[in-house]
């Protein structure tokens, strides 16, 4: 293309030249033809500088064609990046490897991209908390603890983007997972989750309120009140069950 222009310009400038050398009619005064010889070259010069002036656009119109078509082969470029970074970031999720997950991001572009960065982040977190939360469910031993970690599920729950980042999949396994750790947290207190009411066993109350310690204790017409605090709340126990309580 740019061969073929410069013959084009190369023909114009061979015309231009005949243009100008070519010789004018001759008069007495030889003002005429000198004038004519004037204008002849005038002609030739704009005819030449538009050639010019139309191939330097020429040349930037196939620039900016050829930047654009470089951008976008870019930009798809680093769609099907975040695609395959996503996907084996989720597949490592599945398989319980945070720490891999974690060096995915921390190796991908991913880490210019804050916004998404942080989002993924989220999942992680998510993930990382579930599964410790599982081994305690997964081991008789570790109820009372497992019931106690159920908070820290939701609250990473809560942090998750609306939009999930990953696949319909594993949008749904987190969806699915709450809900297994909601019925974990049902079978080991029913309605007693984070709610006292009087006549509760401390040892329940313990172990779905919250982690109550003893501050002090009180004789009263020959019994003994145990006094508990914890977040604000006193609580008063009498023979391993709540009598009263205040919360401030």
């Amino acid at each position: 293309m740019n061969s073929s222009r410069n013959m084009s310009a190369t023909k114009l400038l061979l015309v231009i030249t005949a243009l100008v050398t070519a010789p004018g009619p001759v008069c007495a005064e030889g003002a005429e033809p000198a004038r004519r010889s004037r204008d002849r070259r005038a002609i030739a010069e704009d005819a030449y500088q538009k050639v010019l002036a139309d191939n330097a656009a020429q040349r930037e119109k196939a620039s900016q064609e050829y930047s654009e078509q470089a951008r976008r082969q870019r930009s798809e470029q680093r769609m099907a990046d975040l695609a395959a970074a996503l996907e084996k970031i989720e597949t490592k999720l599945l398989a319980n490897d945070i720490s891999a997950a974690e060096e995915i991001v921390k190796a991908n572009f991913l880490s210019d991209d804050w916004m998404l960065r942080s989002d993924v982040n989220q999942v992680i977190n998510f993930f990382s908390v579930l599964y410790k939360f599982r081994a305690l469910v997964d081991n008789p031993k570790q109820s009372t603890e497992a019931v106690k970690a159920y908070a820290s599920v939701v609250m990473a729950y809560d942090r998750l983007p609306k939009e999930i980042p990953f696949s319909q999949y594993l949008a749904g396994f987190i969806e699915g997972s709450l809900q297994k750790s909601e019925a974990f947290i049902t079978k080991e207190c029913g309605t007693d989750y984070k709610k006292l009411r009087l006549g509760m066993k401390l040892s329940r109350a313990q172990k779905c309120v919250a982690d109550f310690e003893l501050v002090g204790e009180t004789k009263l017409n020959g019994s003994t009140v145990s006094t508990y605090y914890r977040a604000n709340t006193y609580l008063y126990v009498k023979n391993g069950e709540i009598v009263s309580w205040n919360s401030y």
